[in-house]
This record gives C-alpha cells, sequence and structure tokens, in this order.
C-alpha cells in the first residue's frame, strides 16, 4: 500500500512543477471500437478517450488520460510522469531514453464496498526507441492491486508504407505472480497464467492532425465470456482521433 501511494505522490508533486518550466501543451481525443488494455477487453463497446500531456523543454513530462471502461467499475483515469531525452549513439543514431511512473485509477471499481480493494495499481517503466523499433518494460508491486508483482515487456515496430499510411505491429509478454492472481478471474477454466497478447494496426493519417487506425488484436488467454472481458478472440479494431497543440 505504502507503495502505491508514494507513486501516487510523486506524480502529483512533480506535475505542477512540470508546468512551471517551458514546454508543450498537447493533447488528443479519440473514439474506439473497443478498449483493450493489454489484449483485455474493458469496455465490450465502443470507448470514448481522451488524454492532456504537458512536456518541458529539458524532458520532464506530466499528464492525465482517461476512458470509459465498463468492466472495471464505468470509467479509468491513468496519471503519469517522467522524464524522456533523445541522444544521438556515434552521430548517426537518434536514440530516445524514457521512464516514468504510471498510476491506474478505476474510480466505479469496489470489490467490497470499500476503496481499499479496488483494481487501482501503480507501474514504473522505462522505454528506448530507435528508427522504427522501440521496446519497453513495466513493472508493478502489486498488479491490479491483485497481491503480487507483474512485468510487461513491450515490443513495438511502425514502418511506414506510404506517405500518409504506417503499418504498426504490438507485441506484449505479460509475467509475474500477480498477474496470474489477476488473470485467474478472466479464464475458463479459472487458472491464472502468464500470457501474450498481440495488435496489428494500419494507421492513416488525415488532414488537421486527424488519424484512423484499423486492426486486430488479441492474447494467447482463453477468456470466459461470463467474466466481463468478452472471450471473443482476435478482436477488430478501428478507431478514429485527432492530436491537439496548444
Amino acid at each position: 500500500m505504502w507503495i502505491r501511494n508514494g507513486c501516487v505522490a510523486l506524480i502529483f508533486f512533480i506535475a505542477p512543477g512540470v508546468y512551471a518550466l517551458d514546454g508543450q501543451l498537447s493533447g488528443n481525443l479519440k473514439a474506439s471500437s473497443d478498449y483493450l488494455f493489454r489484449g483485455i477487453d474493458r469496455t465490450n463497446s465502443p470507448a470514448a478517450q481522451g488524454e492532456l500531456d504537458y512536456a518541458a523543454s529539458n524532458g520532464i513530462y506530466a499528464g492525465a488520460w482517461a476512458s470509459n471502461a465498463r468492466a472495471a467499475g464505468g470509467s479509468e483515469v491513468d496519471a503519469y510522469a517522467g522524464f524522456g531525452r533523445t541522444i544521438t549513439v556515434r552521430d548517426i543514431f537518434p536514440v530516445h531514453f524514457d521512464g516514468g511512473v504510471i498510476t491506474y485509477l478505476f474510480p466505479g471499481d469496489e470489490r467490497d464496498g470499500s476503496a481499499r480493494h479496488n483494481l487501482d495499481f501503480v507501474e514504473t517503466y522505462a522505454s528506448f526507441r530507435l528508427g522504427p523499433a522501440s521496446l519497453k518494460a513495466s513493472f508493478s508491486p502489486d498488479y491490479e492491486n491483485a497481491g503480487g508483482v507483474a512485468t510487461a515487456l513491450t515490443g513495438r515496430l511502425r514502418w511506414p508504407l506510404l506517405e500518409s499510411l504506417a503499418i504498426r505491429l504490438d507485441g506484449t509478454l505479460n509475467l509475474g505472480p500477480g498477474l496470474k492472481q489477476y488473470t485467474a478471474r478472466l479464464t475458463q477454466d479459472s487458472r491464472g497464467r502468464d500470457y501474450f497478447n498481440y495488435a496489428l494496426m494500419f494507421d492513416y493519417s488525415l488532414p488537421d492532425d486527424f488519424r484512423i487506425s484499423a486492426g486486430i488484436a488479441g492474447t494467447t488467454l482463453d477468456l470466459a465470456n461470463s467474466r466481463g472481458r468478452d472471450g471473443d478472440q482476435p478482436k477488430y479494431l478501428i478507431e478514429i482521433g485527432r492530436h491537439f497543440d496548444f
């Protein structure tokens, strides 16, 4: 508990200072046919999502993201803060490093009627990106408040096909005892497992900072429809969103 509260406090300690620095305020709005978190359905229906982010000129950033999430109490609000920087290796390869902390909050989810036992949890993360490829490691000391640690290792490849069209391939290996405790609630046989989730999407850029994405996503889990996560896989997704700079 103290780890989660400490991480939340760190986010809200860093965030006000970020806004006092010179930088860029941006945001985005998106409508999606579904909302999947690491391949697991959190809406079983269309989702409306929004994000507000401030990136300071020294690399510090902070922001918040929100979505409806029917399978997790009705809504989700994520707050994050971190530091990112791009360096050039051998004067040729620009490599971007990033690290921070994010807290996932589910205001409507109270499994036993008290806010002490909901799905809220915190992760730390670190990533690097080189050209079209990136790798990210995320660690939670109490994943989905299930009582154990979990790690997510994510790889992404985004490759331009045409001037306005790119293909995006995401894959995440999800591991740890906390993850197994959480997935035991979702599988057909009630057994928790490590798993892999994937997504293959096509991103098409439109004028005025609009973008449409379409593709498929799924997991190696055998999910139970009756447990609020919709076991039909893979999922076919379509999203439309717009980016804003203020």
